[in-house]
């Protein structure tokens, strides 16, 4: 089972193992969508699913920062677990909401100095004056020299981009490494705004007779007697495999439900099926 760990605004790092990352490190190394390995939804009722998201990625020994990007941007994040293959210890994660924009890098450059270009209309001139940032909502408030303005004509120049602003939200994870090499980035959590739609069809055994399946009749309320041949199960929810007769029967429940029941490979059930729902129960 992945390890799993709380996340705290960008602006409060929690460290949950050894001692402080050092803040002079090696830059982040990003992790995206085209690094992806494998990617599984597991959807239910009520609109979220389960995100299963595996990356491959370089990454130096000891201390490492990466940043998974390409992420929903409705993720729950006290559901997020992450694991990094063996000998890995997960230091700090934090979910960065905050994306790179203009807004975002004038509430940065609070109280700090950046760059005002002004362009001369008679000669085409730009010129440039440094100017100290003294409030930026709801407008922005600069000293320039021994003057303040607002409402001002021209562009704001930043001497560069701090490093936790970036294109789109994504997990930033502090590691510590036993040694380098391409490792395995096992990352899940529950996100909303997705919806489903059931369906079931049947499916013929190997070997099964198709002349005797093509007689039987599969009705809303059929009790399929069956013999259980898969359970996957993850913190919430558990897909359980049934073989009845010439049939593969699929059904999802909750993980508490499979092992109240003791569903396992090997054990007979009954699955009826009602509507859109299939019912798992022991004889």
């Amino acid at each position: 089972m992945l390890p799993r760990f709380p996340l705290v605004p960008a602006a409060a790092v929690l460290l949950l193992a050894g001692a402080p990352i050092p803040a002079a490190q090696a830059q982040p190394v990003v992790v995206g969508a085209d690094q992806r390995a494998g990617l599984a939804l597991t959807v239910y009722e009520g609109g979220f699913a389960l995100v299963h998201d595996q990356r491959q990625a370089d990454l130096p020994s000891g201390a490492a920062t990466i940043v998974l990007s390409d992420l929903s941007d409705r993720l729950d994040t006290t559901t997020i677990r992450l694991a990094a293959g063996e000998g890995s210890q997960i230091r700090s994660l934090t979910f960065e909401r905050e994306t790179l924009s203009s807004a975002a890098l004038l509430r940065r450059a609070l109280g700090k100095t950046v760059r005002i270009g002004r362009v001369n209309p008679a000669t085409g001139e730009e010129t440039f004056e440094e100017a100290e940032v003294l409030a930026v909502s709801p407008e922005l408030v600069v000293r320039i020299a021994d003057r303040i303005e607002t409402a001002i004509p021209g562009r704001v120049v930043f001497d560069g981009v701090p490093d936790d602003l970036r294109p789109a939200p994504g997990i930033a994870a502090n590691l510590s490494l036993p040694a380098a090499g391409e490792r395995t980035l096992s990352l899940s959590y529950l996100t909303d705004g997705l919806s489903w739609k059931t369906s079931y069809v049947g499916r013929l055994a190997d070997g099964a007779d198709r002349t005797e399946a093509r007689a039987s009749s599969v009705s809303a309320r059929n009790r399929l007697v069956g013999i259980v041949t898969d359970v996957r199960t993850d913190a919430v929810m558990a897909q359980v495999e049934l073989i009845c007769g010439p049939y593969r029967v699929v059904s999802l429940l909750s993980a508490d439900a499979v092992r109240d029941l003791g569903l396992a490979p090997g054990v007979r059930a009954i699955a009826s099926v009602k509507s859109t729902n299939v019912v798992l129960e022991r004889p």
